[in-house]
């Protein structure tokens, strides 16, 4: 059976997931070591389709998992393996996800599989070609059209809005010759270079005039949020926004200048693209003061390539798959489930004061175009939660 055309750029963004017609095989180490008709797919604006395929046909021997995590916006927490067959070994070339969201539900404990390192991976009787990068794990056969995300310099690339242009009006890409649909990205207006400003003032605040002691707005200092988030909702009116935004997350977050630390991690870990995707995302975020008041020597030892599981619990930790403004909030306690594995934390609305476990958001509702920021004054960790 043939396989339809199709063009990337044509998938969805949230992605979708499908069932799969075709048989799909896996060859490694000389061997077959999954055989399936009951795969799914997941499809993707920009991506080549990634499969994922039900344990109960893959080899069990073929499988053996391994330390290490990443994260995904819309799936939630992957686990690794290595793929084992014969004398060959192919070091973390397989992924699953053990509690993903309920969108992908159907793809519990199923398994996907990078297709460079093995032999030979087939969609019918269509041998594959891998996705360019060492993060994504698409598929390519011979029916889709790109240009796809993947290689060095796509990281950035969102669905397209403008094409960037040549002598001959477009942008070609060497390797395929395909028109890249690729975002300009322009000189800030001047409405924006002020909105931003004003952002940077919200977040940070006035400059502090004693470094001695640490400052705790929240302590009688509402008044001082409520007046803040007062003022950016004016501003905002008067620009002639909704809200407060500088696009997405990881954008708001750099406008700002209080969360080189945070931002730092973030990449680090993998996770600048899952915090720039569509959302909706909450993110409890601890300015760059926040991350000092650790003890000395925490942030450097997380940044640490050997610890990047745990660099992705702890910010995954500060992420809700949601949106949650302090509005929606009771006036009580409640858990609200972050992007760690299902880990919660407690929030706390009183007085017009919030508190996230033993941290106090001290601006709360940044807005941006996919989700919301609540700036904190400490950093959040894992496994300290006491409800």
């Amino acid at each position: 059976m043939s396989l339809k055309a199709e063009n990337v750029w044509d998938y969805p963004r949230p992605p979708r997931l499908e069932p799969v017609m075709d048989r799909i095989r896996i060859i490694f180490g000389g061997a077959t070591v999954a055989d399936t008709v009951k795969a799914f797919r997941v499809l993707e604006t920009s991506h080549p389709p990634t499969y994922y395929l039900p344990r109960g046909d893959i080899e069990i021997a073929a499988l053996r998992e391994v330390a290490g995590t990443s994260l995904c916006e819309w799936k939630g927490l992957a686990r690794y393996f290595d793929v084992v067959s014969g004398s060959k070994t192919a070091p973390r070339a397989a992924w699953t996800y053990p509690d993903p969201t309920e969108r992908f539900h159907t793809i519990r404990g199923h398994v996907a599989f990078y297709a460079e390192p093995m032999d030979a991976c087939y969609v019918g009787d269509t041998q594959v070609l891998p996705q360019d990068g060492n993060f994504y794990g698409g598929w390519i056969t011979g029916n889709l059209t790109g240009p796809f995300k993947g290689a060095p310099g796509t990281m950035g690339w969102r669905h397209p809005r403008t094409v960037t242009c040549t002598h001959d009006g477009i942008l070609r890409s060497r390797k395929r010759d395909n028109p890249v649909r690729k975002v300009i990205h322009r000189a800030d207006p001047p409405q924006k270079r002020v909105r931003n400003r004003i952002i940077q003032w919200i977040v940070g605040g006035r400059p502090r005039q004693d470094n001695s002691e640490k400052h705790r707005p929240h302590r009688g200092g509402s008044k001082s949020m409520i007046k803040r988030t007062l003022i950016a909702a004016i501003l905002a009116a008067s620009f002639g926004m909704s809200s407060v935004q500088a696009a997405n997350i990881v954008e708001t977050a750099q406008s700002a200048g209080s969360f080189n630390t945070l931002l730092a991690a973030a990449e680090a870990a993998g996770l600048v693209d899952a915090l720039s995707g569509s959302g909706p995302l909450t993110v409890f975020a601890p300015t760059d003061e926040a991350f000092a008041a650790l003890p000395e020597g925490t942030v450097d030892e997380l940044l640490k390539p050997e610890n990047r599981d745990q660099l992705v619990a702890a910010l995954s930790y500060h992420v809700l798959p949601r949106e949650l403004t302090s509005s929606m909030l009771p006036g009580r306690t409640i858990p609200v489930r972050t992007l760690n594995g299902g880990e919660t934390l407690r929030v706390t609305k009183s007085h017009g004061a919030v508190t996230v476990d033993n941290a106090t958001v001290v601006t709360a509702d940044i807005a941006t175009d996919n989700g919301v920021i609540h700036v904190i004054d400490e950093v959040l960790l894992p496994g300290t939660n006491t409800h």
